[in-house]
């Protein structure tokens, strides 16, 4: 249950950044902080691969 509840809070975090990302654009702000939110969405994505890769064990 902790793991499913984990997921889903990887995939909200991803998703807010995103669209952090995607506004912070269009409102034209420090373009180095909306790049950084990209980045740390892309970080937590692979994190949530590889946790997922992690979990199915070894083949």
């Amino acid at each position: 249950m902790a793991a499913r509840i984990g997921h889903r809070l990887r995939w909200t975090l991803v998703w807010v950044l995103l669209a952090a990302w995607l506004v912070a654009l269009v409102l034209g702000l420090a373009d180095g902080a909306a790049n950084a939110l990209l980045v740390v969405a892309l970080v937590v994505l692979l994190y949530e691969l590889l946790a997922a890769d992690r979990a199915s064990g070894p083949s």
